[in-house]
């Protein structure tokens, strides 16, 4: 009768013991998944708040390079500022004429 007994309660503690690890571990899983989850959810609304800026920026493909893209947006007084930004690199300090 007492192994009986010590049987019943061995497998009872060992149950109990079983099914709280399984519940741990079930906790565990989700509390990883739902970690993750929300990486992955803010990583996804970034990227779409990302595609609609480029959507909305005005983006224009030219036909030519893009140092003729800069000559057309250079002004005659940029030339002589590079001008002497060129011959100050060469050596030459600017004394203040043109």
């Amino acid at each position: 009768y007492a192994k009986e007994i010590t049987e019943d309660i061995l497998t009872e503690l060992s149950n109990e013991i079983c099914v709280s690890e399984i519940k741990a571990e079930i906790f565990r899983t989700r509390k990883m998944s739902q970690k993750w989850f929300h990486i992955w959810r803010n990583q996804f609304i970034r990227n779409c708040k990302r595609r609609t800026l480029l959507e909305d920026t005005p983006v224009w493909l030219t036909n030519n390079n893009h140092q003729i893209e800069a000559k057309f947006l250079r002004r005659a007084t940029e030339e002589a500022a590079l001008s002497n930004m060129n011959a100050i690199h060469r050596g030459y300090r600017f004394v203040g004429e043109l």
